[in-house]
């Protein structure tokens, strides 16, 4: 009798589904890093152009105190952003350390891999004749500062390091005043 009892009261049984685990904090958080970069003026029109790349670099605070942009280690460092269809493109997917640190964001164009933060090497054509020239002389550099992480673009605005000097001219050696 028990065994025909075990028999009838038997079921067969159903696994029970695995249930899909929450993710992490971290992985909530995951804020992608945007960038709307403009500028006043470029060399050789007034905004960028089709396949621009500029390099991005992103020192993160601490609580309240600004970070300290370093040749390395920043949260990002030298990061090739390009310009395509209005919109700037990064090598690689970044994203903002958590949703409540806030950042500094530096830029600068053109990109170069092997930018220095303390002593970055560039040359200023001496023979801007040609328009070639005239445009790989023009260095732009822009900073945005305490930045809340958001999903929107971060705006940087950049501005000419190299440009706009003045030279006075004296009267002297072949020259007169008028001249």
């Amino acid at each position: 009798v028990c065994t025909i009892l075990s028999s009838c009261s038997s079921k067969s049984e159903v696994p029970e589904p695995t249930p899909t685990p929450q993710p992490t904090p971290e992985v909530q958080a995951q804020i992608p890093i945007n960038l709307s970069i403009g500028n006043y003026t470029r060399a050789n029109d007034t905004a960028f152009a089709s396949g621009d790349k500029v390099g991005i670099y992103v020192v993160n605070y601490n609580g309240s105190t600004a970070g300290t942009l370093a040749a390395s280690d920043n949260h990002v460092t030298n990061m090739q952003f390009t310009y395509s269809n209005s919109a700037w493109t990064p090598a690689s997917a970044i994203y903002w350390k958590d949703d409540t640190t806030h950042a500094d964001f530096y830029a600068y164009y053109p990109y170069n891999a092997s930018a220095n933060t303390s002593a970055h090497a560039f040359s200023v054509q001496t023979d801007q004749s040609t328009e070639a020239n005239y445009w790989a002389s023009d260095f732009l550099w822009g900073k945005a500062t305490n930045v809340a992480p958001t999903k929107n673009a971060v705006p940087i605005t950049t501005n000419h390091v190299f440009s706009n000097i003045l030279i006075y001219l004296e009267a002297g050696d072949g020259f007169t005043a008028d001249a």
